[in-house]
C-alpha cells in the first residue's frame, strides 16, 4: 500500500512549518453512478467522470433528469371504456362465452377466444403440397404471399412436329403462356384460280369455273397437238439418244434431250486432299471426240539415271559396277587418253617386181580421211557383264591418242547390277591416264 504523502505542507520563508497538517491518508477509490457516471478519489481529490447516457425524460414511474432520478410516480390503473351496446367482459382468465359473445361454430370460423378470454382471428393453412409455399399472417404488415411452382413433371409441355408450319412460343407461365400459331405462307392471301387462300396458306373458298382452255401454245422444246376437244403436250423429240463420255462420266440421254443416267466410266489418282496427280509424262492419255479424257496407261519406266567413276592413272583395268533400279538402254562413256595410231595417218604400197625392166616404182600414197567418231581399234573392247558392245572412238591429234570412248547398247537392261569394263587385249598394259567412266541409262 502506498503511504507517502500526498498532501501539501505548508512552510513560511524561513522553511518552518506554519501549522501541523492531518496526515490521515486515504486510499483512492470510486463510486459509480446511475446511467453512466462515476466519482473517482486519487488521494489528492475527488472528480466525476463519465456522461450520462440516458436522456432526460419519464421511464414508467421514475423520473430522471441530467442522470439522476428526480421523481417516482405510482403505475396508473389501465381503464377502459366501453363502446356503446359493448356486451360485458368475462373474468380474466376465462375463455368461456359469458360475456355474451358467442362464436359461429362452423369449421370455417376463423375467430376464437385466446387463454385470457380475449377474442382473436387466426388463420390456419398447411402447405403440405409440393411446390406449395405460404408466407406471412394475413395483416397489414405481414400480408398472406402463396406461391406455387410446378414440379417439371407436373407442367405441361408443347412442342411443334412442324415448326415451320405452326409456331410455338412462350413458357408456359401466367406471364408468359404458350403461344401457339400458324406462320404465314409464302402465297400472299387471294384468289389463284378456283380457290382463295388465306395468310396461312388455307383453302377458305372455292370458285367453280366454267370456263375451258381454247388454245394452247406450244414453246421451244414442247408439242402441243388437239384431238378433238382434247389436247395433248409432250416434249419435242431429237436425235440424240445414246451414251456420252463427258468428264469421266458417262451420260445416258434419250429422244427427247432427257438425261436417263449418269455412270462414273475413269477413277482418277488424287492425294489425301483430293488433287489431282496424274502426271501426263509419265502416262499415255487417251481423250474422245468430246476432249474427254477416257484412259490413261502408266509408261514403261525407262531410266534417265547417270553413274560415274574416277579411274586413277597406273590400272589395269577401266571398269564400273552400277545397280539400276529401272530398266533402260546403256550409254558408256571413257574419258581419258589411249595410245592408238593416227586413223588418218597415210601408207605406201610394197614395191612389185617386173623383170627385166626392174623394179617398178609405187603409186602414190593412199590416205583415208576419219572425221569424228570411228570404230574403236580392236585391242580395246568395251563388254557389259563380259559381253563385248559394239563401240566408237574419237582420235585427238594432238593428244596423239584416243581421248573418248562411246558405246550403245542394242540390248535393254532390267533393273540388276551391271558391271561394265574397257580392256586392252596387250601384253602387260596399263593405263597410264586418268579418266572418268560413265553409264547412262537411256531410253530410245
Amino acid at each position: 500500500m502506498d503511504t507517502c504523502r500526498k498532501t501539501l505542507l505548508h512552510t513560511d520563508c524561513a522553511g518552518g512549518t506554519l501549522e501541523n497538517q492531518h496526515t490521515t491518508v486515504y486510499d483512492p477509490f470510486e463510486v459509480c453512478l446511475p446511467f453512466g457516471r462515476k466519482i473517482v478519489y486519487d488521494g489528492q481529490g475527488l472528480r466525476l467522470e463519465g456522461r450520462v447516457t440516458l436522456r432526460d425524460g419519464k421511464y414508467g414511474i421514475i423520473t430522471v433528469t441530467d442522470g439522476c432520478i428526480v421523481d417516482a410516480s405510482e403505475q396508473p390503473v389501465c381503464e377502459y371504456t366501453a363502446q356503446p351496446c359493448t356486451p360485458a367482459a368475462s373474468p380474466c382468465g376465462n375463455n368461456s362465452t359469458s360475456s355474451g359473445i358467442e362464436l359461429q361454430p362452423g369449421a370455417d370460423n376463423l375467430m376464437h377466444f385466446d387463454a385470457s378470454g380475449r377474442l382473436a382471428a387466426t388463420l390456419n393453412y398447411s402447405t403440405n403440397t409440393d411446390g406449395l409455399s405460404i408466407r406471412g399472417t394475413g395483416t397489414v404488415a405481414s400480408p398472406l404471399v402463396i406461391d406455387y411452382v410446378p414440379r417439371k413433371a407436373e407442367k405441361v409441355y408443347i412442342r411443334s412436329v412442324t415448326p415451320n408450319t405452326i409456331s410455338v412460343a412462350g413458357e408456359g407461365t401466367g406471364t408468359e403462356p404458350y403461344t401457339v400459331a400458324h406462320v404465314d405462307s409464302r402465297l400472299t392471301a387471294g384468289d389463284y384460280g378456283e380457290f382463295t387462300i388465306d395468310s396461312c396458306g388455307h383453302i377458305i373458298g372455292y370458285t367453280k369455273q366454267d370456263t375451258s382452255i381454247t388454245a394452247i401454245q406450244a414453246v421451244d422444246g414442247i408439242t402441243a397437238t388437239k384431238t378433238g376437244t382434247s389436247y395433248s403436250i409432250g416434249l419435242s423429240r431429237y436425235n440424240s439418244d445414246g451414251n456420252y463420255m463427258l468428264g469421266g462420266f458417262t451420260v445416258s440421254i434419250d429422244g427427247n434431250g432427257r438425261i436417263s443416267g449418269i455412270a462414273k466410266s475413269i477413277s482418277l489418282p488424287v492425294d489425301n486432299m483430293g488433287v489431282l496427280i496424274l502426271d501426263p509424262s509419265r502416262n499415255n492419255l487417251a481423250f474422245n471426240e468430246f476432249g474427254a479424257l477416257v484412259s490413261y496407261v502408266a509408261k514403261t519406266d525407262r531410266a534417265s539415271d547417270s553413274f560415274a567413276e574416277v579411274l586413277y592413272p597406273n590400272r589395269t583395268e577401266s571398269k564400273l559396277t552400277i545397280n539400276t533400279i529401272k530398266e533402260g538402254y546403256l550409254k558408256i562413256s571413257y574419258k581419258g587418253w589411249l595410245p592408238a595410231e593416227d586413223p588418218n595417218k597415210p601408207f605406201e604400197l610394197p614395191e612389185t617386181d617386173t623383170g627385166d625392166t626392174g623394179t617398178e616404182q609405187p603409186e602414190a600414197p593412199i590416205v583415208e580421211k576419219t572425221r569424228g567418231y570411228y570404230a574403236l581399234p580392236g585391242n580395246y573392247s568395251v563388254t557389259i557383264e563380259g559381253r563385248k558392245t559394239t563401240a566408237y572412238a574419237r582420235y585427238s591429234k594432238e593428244a596423239e591418242g584416243i581421248v573418248e570412248v562411246i558405246a550403245v547398247s542394242e540390248a535393254l537392261y532390267s533393273a540388276t547390277s551391271l558391271t561394265v569394263a574397257l580392256t586392252c587385249s596387250d601384253n602387260d598394259f596399263t593405263f597410264t591416264d586418268g579418266a572418268v567412266i560413265s553409264v547412262d541409262l537411256i531410253a530410245r
